[in-house]
């Protein structure tokens, strides 16, 4: 037992770590993507812009539509590896993910060419291209998804990074050569994947190859985990999961689109991508960092190890969350008076509603533990479809007469119930301590950090709006930090042993 404990114990600290791999590899994006809105609402219009914003949301639907794949390799790709299937696993995962792609890139040229000039003028010649982007982001998912699993973290912020910063550069540049075309954009962040994507495939295709001949001198093969049954068997129930997910977080633009005009898409959208940016900085370093170590937990360590590292990390989620989302509430008003022209200012009552929901959805991944380690992946698709199902009726209800005030809403309503059902489905499953006592002490401090950001934003309004933001969130992160240490939720010298530890060492097992 004291051995299975010091993996365990490993294990934790290895989020430690791996937050601090993957922390950069979200950052980048999430920085990215922050910087997106400042720029692409200045470079387009606002017809425009709400075109580009469109044709992001069809790609998000595309990728939803064929994710089986990619997010089965997290789950899937380690018990095929211990077999010595690994490269068998690779080979039939990438082939099976461009065939999809393909498959999907087709119906959007398609769709474009016969609806898109009835959306917007030249509609249809962007659905073109962006299902070319489309397809190159399906390839890249794949080989990052692969790239997680087997250890390559540096090669995955590599090429995240390469991927954000490229694809806003040039981007901005092509869109200002082309006047101001939506198009530019699109091409950017097609020339960022295609200068990258070759490179990649080589690093993970030799990784996984290696990991392949050193598995077959311990095992012989039994060649059961590779079929494209058991791909479909556990990707396609997330794959719904997915699609609902996109219906949750972009198809009101559609919705704005219809019931508002290209403004008011326009100026949700900046609002949104500039708040979700925030917060998904969090969600997405966690997911990235906990993920993998929670199916190596499960496979080794079998049901007592799982249930602990669920506590653990969720405990560490609920610490990062919440301060992170109170203060953008706080500091709403400067971020969007820095970050956006002036005309997108009325975005600013829009982000506590998309903040908080992305609060929980970062939330009920941590719920998803049980149900990804017993394979029941039909419970979370039953819970986004749900949410997606409230979120649409609401959208429809309301959005004609409050526009995107009612959308922001009814984002947070839908998420709210996609995390409750993803936790009522995951009862059973493995049974794990909820650390309440962390809750409240995070709300407690995130409170208290809230007051203090917001009594600087109200009373600083004279000052530049970059200051402001700066001297409040300092602020509010040391009077949130301080709270921590008096209740005893995180030691210095914890935070010491993080920054030191190596945890589990990249591509290494626990045994």
């Amino acid at each position: 037992m004291d051995a299975k404990t010091d993996r365990i114990d490993a294990a934790v600290q290895g989020i430690g770590r791996n937050v601090l791999v993957y922390g950069l590899s979200a950052a980048v994006p999430g920085l990215a993507a922050l910087a997106s809105a400042p720029i692409f609402t200045r470079v387009l219009s606002k017809e425009a812009y709400s075109q580009y914003i469109l044709a992001l949301a069809v790609i998000a639907a595309a990728s939803a539509l064929n994710s089986s794949v990619s997010m089965s390799v997290i789950r899937l790709f380690p018990a095929a590896d211990r077999n010595g299937e690994g490269w068998e696993f690779f080979l039939r995962g990438t082939r099976l993910a461009l065939l999809s792609g393909a498959a999907s890139a087709a119906v959007i040229i398609v769709a474009g060419g016969i609806v898109g000039n009835r959306v917007a003028g030249g509609f249809g010649r962007l659905l073109a291209i962006a299902a070319g982007v489309f397809l190159l982001t399906e390839f890249a998912n794949v080989l990052l998804s692969f790239a997680r699993i087997v250890g390559r973290s540096t090669t995955y912020l590599s090429f995240k990074a390469w991927q954000a910063a490229g694809a806003l550069a040039a981007g901005a540049a092509i869109a200002v050569a082309l006047h101001g075309s939506p198009a530019g954009v699109l091409l950017g962040t097609g020339v960022a994947l295609l200068s990258a994507l070759p490179l990649l495939w080589r690093t993970i295709a030799s990784a996984t190859r290696k990991r392949h001949h050193a598995a077959l001198e311990s095992v012989s093969p039994v060649h059961t985990i590779t079929t494209t049954h058991a791909i479909a068997a556990y990707g396609v129930p997330l794959m719904f999961a997915e699609l609902a997910a996109w219906g949750l977080r972009l198809s009101d633009r559609w919705m704005l689109k219809a019931f508002s005009g290209p403004d008011d898409v326009a100026i949700y959208a900046a609002a949104y991508t500039i708040s979700e940016g925030t917060i998904l900085v969090v969600t997405s370093v966690l997911q990235l960092a906990v993920r993998p170590l929670e199916v190596r937990i499960w496979e080794d360590e079998g049901t007592a190890g799982a249930q602990r590292f669920a506590t653990e990390s969720t405990r560490i989620y609920l610490l990062m969350s919440l301060p992170v989302a109170t203060l953008a509430w706080a500091l709403a008003r400067p971020m969007l008076l820095f970050a956006v022209p002036p005309a997108y200012m009325a975005g600013a009552k829009l982000v506590p509603w998309v903040v908080f929901s992305g609060v929980l959805l970062g939330l009920q991944h941590r719920f998803q533990a049980g149900i990804i380690a017993a394979r029941r992946t039909e419970r979370i698709s039953y819970a986004a479809l749900a949410g997606f199902a409230v979120n649409l009726g609401l959208n429809l209800a309301f959005v004609p007469r409050f526009g995107m005030y009612a959308a922001a809403v009814a984002t947070l309503i839908g998420y709210g119930i996609f995390c409750g059902g993803v936790a009522v489905g995951a009862r059973g499953l493995l049974a794990w301590k909820f650390p309440v006592r962390s809750l409240v002490v995070a709300a407690l401090g995130s409170a208290l950090a809230f007051g203090s950001a917001r009594t600087i934003a109200v009373m600083q309004m004279s000052w530049p709006p970059l200051w402001v933001f700066i001297l409040g969130g300092l602020t509010g992160s040391s009077v949130y930090g301080l709270v921590l240490l008096v209740f005893g939720e995180v030691r210095l010298i914890n935070l010491r042993s993080v920054l030191t530890s190596s945890g589990l060492r990249t591509g290494r097992r626990p045994r």
